[in-house]
């Protein structure tokens, strides 16, 4: 979660992270999420052939992030794009462009204050949404791994952020990487492809400013 089309500070930090790539000759990809259906790329992302799928994640679910407190006003709109669900088949391009759709059909709630203390605010004014992202931590890595066994079987390492907190971890002999969100109260990643490798690196936020970690992670070989 790097650029949202609703975040105006976002779309600034974005077109500055654009400029500096075009001066170092660097190609920018942004993937289509939840935050971005109309700006980003939907086509699916793989390095090393077919075996690493990098994606957002707001496709692992049918309504793209169950956790969202605004979302009942839309259902109208949502029900019958998650109903196409089963036409996609196996096809993962499908279910990634669907996803966009559902997304542009989702407002998101513009608050006042940021960071945590809105987080809080939210959670004390719905309790349900606590329950949901609990929910929601607790059975990513079965929806991950579901979502992997229908659309990308091949895949052995998947990256992915929409759950904004940072993981490394196994199941199902896949492993999986969230690269989690550029938040001054929360640790990101980056993750780098050198020749045959893949690495991860810890972001943190520290003196008004997003410094990289100098060890790595964790290393992953892609032969």
């Amino acid at each position: 979660d790097l650029y949202s089309d609703y975040n105006t500070a976002s779309v600034q930090m974005f077109s500055k992270l654009e400029a500096k790539a075009t001066e170092l000759g660097v190609k920018i990809i942004l993937l289509a999420g939840n935050h971005d259906p109309e700006t980003g790329v939907s086509e699916p992302l793989y390095i090393n052939n077919l075996s690493t799928l990098v994606t957002h994640g707001d496709a692992f679910y049918p309504e793209g992030s169950p956790w969202m407190t605004d979302k009942g006003v839309h259902w109208p709109k949502i029900l019958p794009l998650m109903r196409q669900e089963p036409a996609c088949g196996n096809d993962l391009e499908k279910r990634l462009k669907l996803a966009a759709e559902i997304a542009k059909q989702i407002i998101p709630i513009k608050r006042s204050t940021r960071g945590k203390s809105s987080l809080y605010l939210s959670l004390l004014a719905d309790p349900k949404r606590l329950l949901k992202i609990v929910q929601s931590k607790l059975l990513k890595s079965n929806v991950i791994d579901a979502f992997l066994s229908r659309y990308s079987p091949q895949t052995s390492l998947c990256i992915f952020g929409h759950f904004h907190e940072t993981s490394i971890h196994e199941s199902q002999g896949i492993e999986k990487i969230c690269t989690g969100g550029f938040f001054n109260n929360l640790d990101a990643t980056v993750v780098e492809v050198v020749q045959t490798e893949l690495k991860v690196k810890k972001v943190r936020f520290e003196a008004g400013r997003f410094q990289i970690a100098e060890k790595w992670l964790a290393t992953y070989s892609l032969d």
